[in-house]
């Protein structure tokens, strides 16, 4: 019985890392798994059951320990090459920020060499993307630097001659005009409401579609904003995306956004926070563009100590 079990492990670690032996045509190792399954398991049985052979204790070790161990013997080395090959080719990926998905089905179609040629494939192409996308962002920031400045040098020295409402309006109204008027954009300036624990949206620079509320006791980009202490873009942070009531991304309504967190409460929960939302591949660009080169940080900074500076002086007019 020992020498069968043995035999059932070996010939299935042998089986399933065949993978990894050699360059095969794609498809030769599932059609072989389907092979093994769908007709060798299924004879071997009928032969054993189909025959009253009950006292071949040969054919009933075979039956009773050879296949369940090769069946426990395929999963687990599945198991470990999911986790220890498959897994850190996805991190590449991840790291790579490609938009092609690869599956572990494709690793066990393909082959491990015909799967890694395929992945070195779609490195090179998100290099030569990447490499494409900065030389944009350089001739955009080299386009916009005059005039960036201009406009932070005017919001710095009027920030003393408003109101914080009529400050806020001026600064996200004009910077959608200089900089994103011919784009589809939209500012969006939440507080936060501690009753209901969300983000609260107060301020648009688009009033025909209300952004919806955003909920802090589940994932979103703002408190990933806070967390980190600098904007964060949802293309490149999805998983803490919090889906709204509009839902705008999914709708189709915007397809990337910024989200930054302005101010803190005392508790180290998110007070005041800003979103560009931004549709079209110009847009993005421009999006990441501004938050690549801390312009983005230097409008929201802007904003951030209005509001302090009007909380002081609320204070002042109290006492």
């Amino acid at each position: 019985m020992f020498t069968i079990i043995c035999l059932g492990v070996v010939f299935g670690v042998f089986f399933s890392f065949d993978l990894f032996f050699s360059a095969k045509r794609k498809g030769t190792f599932i059609r072989q798994l389907v092979v093994l399954i769908t007709t060798s398991i299924p004879a071997i049985y009928t032969a054993t059951i189909g025959n009253d052979s009950g006292n071949n204790s040969i054919q009933i070790l075979w039956f009773n320990f050879f296949y369940p161990t090769l069946l426990v013997t395929l999963l687990s080395s599945f198991i470990v090459i999911f986790l220890f090959v498959y897994n850190p080719l996805m991190r590449k990926i991840e790291r790579n920020k490609s938009d092609r998905l690869f599956t572990f089905f494709d690793f066990l179609y393909k082959g491990y060499y015909s799967f890694q040629s395929d992945l070195e494939a779609t490195f090179k192409e998100a290099n030569v993307n990447t490499d494409k996308n900065e030389e944009s962002l350089i001739k955009i920031h080299q386009n916009l630097r005059e005039d960036i400045i201009e406009f932070i040098n005017e919001i710095y020295e009027t920030i003393d001659d408003a109101d914080i409402d009529g400050y806020i309006g001026y600064v996200l109204f004009g910077f959608v005009q200089k900089f994103l008027s011919e784009c589809d954009a939209r500012f969006t300036l939440r507080r936060l409401d501690s009753s209901q624990n969300k983000m609260v949206a107060i301020f648009s620079t688009r009033e025909d579609i209300h952004p919806g509320d955003i909920d802090l006791r589940k994932k979103n980009l703002i408190s990933l904003s806070l967390n980190l202490n600098k904007p964060v873009i949802y293309s490149e942070n999805m998983k803490n995306h919090y889906k709204t009531s509009n839902n705008s991304i999914h709708k189709g309504k915007y397809e990337d956004y910024v989200s930054f967190c302005l101010l803190k409460t005392v508790d180290n929960k998110p007070f005041y926070s800003i979103c560009l939302d931004v549709k079209g591949e110009n847009a993005k660009k421009r999006m990441k563009a501004f938050v690549d080169s801390l312009v983005f940080d230097v409008i929201c900074s802007a904003i951030a100590l209005k509001f302090i500076k009007s909380a002081q002086d609320e204070k002042l007019e109290e006492n």
